[in-house]
């Protein structure tokens, strides 16, 4: 009889929980935030790798190591050629050349100061107004110089053998020249003279262009 009435209160008992207290109901259901008391959580409550980073504040995680270097990319194409510069005119007197029996050239004129980058080369045309007494022979070129080192004659369009007379005359020299490395230079008319001439003036302009635009020029032994 006892046993009866202890289960039949028990069963009462249940039903009435379930009835009455939404905390009961709830456990079997899914538990969600707000049936959690701030702060109340701990490491130990939070199953292991069970959280992401997006479940983490900004700076919360600290940044890992820097990873390697990656490897270098292929080169790319090669650039097109760069504007043409500025012209460089010369309109200089021409003072008097000393005989030089060192074969070394010399600038028959003031040179003019241009500057250039590796991928660059020079042009240039120059006239100069030129006599000696006794009349004598020389070389004529357009020489380039930079910084202290001795002058260098372009590549093309300089004269062997040019006939300087008695009477003043005009002779031209047209010239290229490229593979430079970069770096200021002066340039101008230059001479490699056997016998010592003066002249009057000389004419002319120099020019950086693109070093795939350089064509041989040649030029007038003297008129």
């Amino acid at each position: 009889m006892r046993s009866k009435i202890g289960y039949g209160l028990m069963g009462v008992t249940i039903a009435f929980l379930l009835a009455t207290n939404p905390v009961v109901v709830n456990a079997a259901g899914t538990i969600t935030g707000a049936d959690v008391k701030n702060s109340s959580l701990t490491g130990k409550d939070v199953k292991n790798g069970s959280l992401k980073s997006a479940d983490f504040g900004t700076g919360q995680i600290p940044a890992g190591p820097t990873g390697a270097t990656g490897a270098t990319g292929a080169t790319g194409p090669t650039g097109p050629a760069g504007p043409i510069g500025p012209i460089r005119r010369v309109n200089t007197n021409v003072p008097p050349v000393a005989a030089n029996a060192t074969s070394a050239w010399a600038f028959v004129h003031a040179p003019q100061s241009v500057t250039l980058t590796a991928s660059q080369a020079l042009l240039g045309s120059i006239t100069a107004s030129l006599q000696a007494s006794p009349a004598t022979t020389t070389s004529l070129g357009l020489c380039t110089q930079l910084g202290a080192a001795p002058l260098a004659v372009f590549a093309s369009g300089w004269h062997i053998g040019v006939n300087i007379s008695t009477l003043r005359q005009d002779h031209t020299v047209s010239a290229a020249t490229g593979g430079l490395a970069a770096g200021t230079y002066h340039v101008g008319l230059c001479a490699n003279t056997n016998g010592a001439f003066t002249g009057d003036y000389t004419t002319g302009f120099v020019q950086v262009v693109p070093a795939g635009v350089v064509s041989r020029a040649g030029g007038d032994a003297g008129r």
